[in-house]
C-alpha cells in the first residue's frame, strides 16, 4: 500500500468514527465521495422570458407592451440589442436553457421589419439566447395557432436556406441565413384548465395535427404535451399513444390557493410548501412516470416548464419575492437532478421584472435611456441560481442525513393541513378494512347493478349515479385511506367514475373523492387520504358518477374497495441536502436547507472516501425572516460568506434557520 493511500485510509476512519461522538440532536450529514449518483443535467437551470403582454388576452390589463417589446427589460427595442446588465446577470446565474412564450398572438406578427410592436420576437429572442450560451424552448399557442403555423415555424427555425424553403428565405431576410436549430418545442400552455373549455380528447387531436406537421418539416425536433392529472393524462395519451417526446408539468408548491393562503402566517405558509417537493412531487414522478409508461410504452421524460412558489393572487404575489420562495426554489432544483425522476429539462418562471422575476430595475425598464448603465437588483430566488451555478459540481454524490424531523400535522397548528395531505401516498396502514362486507345497492332507472365474485359491476345510461355505497363506523379527527380498483369499458362522457367517501351526517361536514377514470381502462388502483371531522362516528363510500347533461352509456368494475385507518407520512426532514463533486473530484460541494424557519441547528459533516483540506469555504443565504425581501432594502437578503476550520475531517456547522448553505471543501494536497 502506498503512503498517500494509508494516509486516506488512517483519516477516512478517523472522519467516521468520529459521528459516534455527535452529541445528542445534533444532526449528522456523511458525505459518501465514491457514491456516484450520476451527472447533472444542466437543464435543469432554466429559465422563462416573458414577451406575452397581459393585454393581449386578458380585458383586464391594458397594453403597455413591456413584455411583447421589451422582453421584460431584456430588449432594448431602439437599439435593436440585448440589454447588457440583464444578459451578464443571466450568465451569473448560469442560465442553461430558455423558454420563450409569445403570448395569444401569431408568431408571424413577431418576426421581420416595419413592427410596431413585438419588438422582442423570435430572431430577438434566439439573439439573447446565443449571448448566454443557452438552449432553447419555444411554446407553440394552441388557440391561435395552427398546425400549419407550427410547421412554418419550425421551418423558419430550423430550415436551410438552399431555395426550397419559403420561410427559411424569410429568416434570412431578417437576418439569419443559418437555422437556429432550435430543438424543443411544447404545444399549447396549461390547456387542462377550465375556462380553456378543452377536453383532453379534443387536445390530443390537435396535438397530433401539430405533432405531424412540424415532425414533417424536421423529425429531429422534441415536441412536448400538457400534462396534468392523472385522468386527463389518460384520457389524451390514449389518443396520443407514442407521438410525443417528453411531458410538461407545471409546479407551484402551496398548501392552498387564494384567500384561504390569507388566513395562513408565513411560517404555516413556506413549513408547508417546502413540504410538497419531497412528500408530494417525488411521488407524482415516480406515479406519472409508470402511467405514462403504461400507455406510450416509453419512459418519457419531464420538461417542468413552469415552476416558482404558488403564490398567484393579488393578495400573495409577493410571498414570490421573498427568501421563503427561494428556499422552495432551492428544494425544487434538488428534486429536479434526481436522476430517477427523469427531468429533461426546468425553467423556472420568470426571468426578470414583475412580480415572480428574480431580478428586478431599480427604475423603470421602458422609459430607461439606455446610453446609460441600468441597475438591477438582485432578488433571493437569484442567488439560488448563481450559488448553483458558482459552487456546485458536475456529478450527484449520494449522502445520509439524520436531523430531527417537523411533522406537518403536529398539534394541528395548519388548518389546510389536509390540502396537502389528500395527495399523499406514504404511510402506514393501522386497521383492517372497516367497511361493511356487502355493498348496498338501490335500484335507479337506468343502471343495471350487481355483485358477481366480490366485483361490482355497474352498467350506466345515466350520467348521475350514487347508489351502490357501503357503510363503516370510525373514529373523530383521525387519518384514514381510502382505496380500490376500477375498470372502465367505453365510459367516454368527462365525468366518469370514482370512490367517495362522505359523512353519515351528510356530504357538508365531509366528502372526499378519489381520482375519476373514463373511457376504457384496465384495473387502475385510485386512492385518497383524510382526515374526519371532529364529532364524526361513520361514513359511507359510495360508487360515484356525479354530472349532468344527456345520459352517455358504459360499464364500471369495482374491486377490493377498502377503508382503513392510516398514519401518513408527513414527516420533514428539517436538513435537506444536495452533494456533488467537481468534475477533476478535487472539491465535494455541499447545498443545505435548515428548513426549521424558527431554530438554528447544530450538525456535523463528515466526509467518507476523501480527505478534506483543513478549511470549508461557505456561503450563507439569508435575511432577517422567512418573508424578508430585497424589494426596499437591496441587501436585506444576501449571502455571507466565511470559512469553517475541518477537524479530523469533520466539519462542525449550524445551520440558521431559514438559510440555504453552500459548502465548498478541498481535497487535501498530499
Amino acid at each position: 500500500m502506498k503512503l498517500h493511500n494509508l494516509l486516506l485510509v488512517i483519516l477516512t476512519l478517523a472522519s467516521i468514527t468520529a459521528a459516534s461522538y455527535a452529541s445528542a440532536g445534533e444532526s449528522v450529514i456523511v458525505v459518501y465521495y465514491d457514491k456516484e449518483i450520476g451527472l447533472i443535467n444542466e437543464k435543469v437551470f432554466g429559465n422563462t422570458f416573458l414577451s406575452n403582454d397581459p393585454g393581449t388576452d386578458e380585458p383586464k390589463y391594458s397594453h403597455y407592451y413591456g413584455r411583447a417589446d421589451y422582453g421584460l427589460g431584456i430588449w432594448d427595442p431602439k437599439k435593436k440589442e440585448s440589454v447588457n446588465e440583464v444578459v451578464e446577470l443571466a450568465k451569473n446565474a448560469g442560465i442553461s436553457i430558455v423558454r420563450f412564450t409569445n403570448g395569444s398572438y401569431p408568431w408571424k406578427k413577431t418576426i421581420g421589419k416595419g413592427r410596431e410592436h413585438f419588438l422582442y420576437g423570435i430572431d430577438e429572442f434566439l439573439k439573447t439566447t446565443k449571448e448566454l450560451g443557452a438552449e432553447a424552448v419555444i411554446l407553440m399557442n394552441y388557440f391561435v395557432d395552427n398546425e400549419q403555423d407550427a410547421a412554418d415555424l419550425v421551418e423558419y427555425l430550423n430550415a436551410p436556406c438552399d431555395g426550397e424553403h419559403p420561410w427559411a428565405e424569410k429568416r434570412a431576410e431578417n437576418g439569419h441565413p443559418d437555422p437556429y436549430n432550435v430543438k424543443y418545442f411544447e404545444i399549447g400552455n396549461e390547456i387542462y384548465y377550465v375556462n380553456n373549455g378543452v377536453s383532453p380528447e379534443q387536445y390530443a387531436h390537435k396535438y397530433l395535427k401539430f405533432y405531424e406537421a412540424m415532425k414533417a418539416v424536421d423529425s429531429y425536433i422534441k415536441i412536448g404535451i400538457n400534462l396534468y392529472t392523472n385522468e386527463w393524462n389518460r384520457r389524451m395519451l390514449q389518443i396520443v399513444k407514442d407521438k410525443v417526446d417528453f411531458g410538461i408539468l407545471h409546479l407551484y408548491p402551496t398548501p392552498v390557493w387564494g384567500e384561504k393562503l390569507k388566513q395562513m402566517n408565513p411560517i404555516e405558509i413556506f413549513s408547508l410548501s417546502l413540504s410538497i417537493p419531497p412528500l408530494g412531487y417525488e411521488n407524482l414522478f415516480v406515479d406519472t412516470l409508470k402511467l405514462t409508461k403504461k400507455i406510450t410504452g416509453k419512459e418519457l421524460p419531464f420538461a417542468i416548464t413552469e415552476y416558482n412558489g404558488g403564490f398567484a393572487s393579488d393578495n400573495t404575489m409577493h410571498y414570490l419575492q421573498t427568501l421563503g420562495t427561494a428556499l422552495i426554489n432551492a428544494e425544487l432544483l434538488r428534486i429536479f437532478m434526481k436522476p430517477e425522476h427523469k427531468v429533461l429539462l426546468a425553467t423556472y418562471f420568470h426571468y426578470s421584472n414583475e412580480n415572480g422575476g428574480i431580478i428586478r430595475a431599480e427604475d423603470n425598464f421602458i422609459k430607461h435611456d439606455y446610453l446609460k448603465p441600468i441597475k438591477y437588483v438582485k432578488r433571493p430566488s437569484y442567488y439560488v441560481y448563481e450559488l448553483y451555478n458558482k459552487y456546485f459540481g458536475t456529478t450527484l454524490i449520494d449522502v445520509n442525513v439524520r436531523t430531527d424531523f417537523y411533522d406537518i400535522r403536529e398539534g394541528g397548528i395548519y388548518p389546510h393541513i389536509s390540502d396537502v395531505i389528500l395527495n399523499l401516498k406514504k404511510g402506514v396502514v393501522v386497521s383492517e378494512d372497516l367497511l361493511d362486507i356487502k355493498w348496498e345497492i338501490i335500484n335507479y332507472p337506468g343502471v343495471s347493478t350487481r355483485v358477481k365474485d366480490g366485483i361490482l359491476e355497474i352498467d350506466y345510461k345515466v350520467i348521475h349515479y350514487a347508489y351502490a355505497f357501503k357503510k363503516a363506523k370510525i373514529k373523530p379527527n383521525t387519518y384514514y385511506r381510502l382505496s380500490g380498483y376500477v375498470k372502465t369499458e367505453e365510459l367516454f362522457d368527462k365525468e366518469g367514475i370514482c370512490l367517495e367517501v362522505q359523512d353519515a351526517r351528510g356530504w357538508k361536514y365531509l366528502d372526499i373523492k378519489t381520482e375519476k377514470i373514463t373511457g376504457t381502462v384496465d384495473w387502475t388502483f385510485v386512492h385518497s387520504i383524510f382526515r374526519t371531522p371532529p364529532e364524526a362516528d361513520s361514513v359511507i363510500v359510495l360508487a360515484r358518477r356525479m354530472g349532468k347533461g344527456d345520459p352517455d352509456e358504459g360499464k364500471v368494475f369495482i374491486k377490493d374497495v377498502k377503508l382503513e385507518e392510516f398514519d401518513p407520512d408527513t414527516l420533514v426532514p428539517f436538513l435537506s441536502v444536495n452533494a456533488s463533486k467537481s468534475k477533476n473530484g478535487d472539491k465535494i460541494y455541499l447545498m443545505v436547507i435548515n428548513k426549521n424557519l424558527e431554530k438554528a441547528i447544530s450538525c456535523q459533516v463528515q466526509l467518507s472516501g476523501f480527505v478534506a483540506s483543513e478549511k470549508a469555504r461557505i456561503r450563507v443565504l439569508n435575511g432577517p425572516s422567512i418573508t424578508a425581501t430585497n424589494e426596499i432594502i437591496k441587501d436585506n437578503v444576501n449571502v455571507v460568506y466565511k470559512e469553517i476550520e475541518i477537524v479530523n475531517g469533520v466539519l462542525k456547522m449550524n445551520f440558521d434557520p431559514h438559510t440555504l448553505t453552500a459548502i465548498e471543501i478541498e481535497k487535501r494536497k498530499l
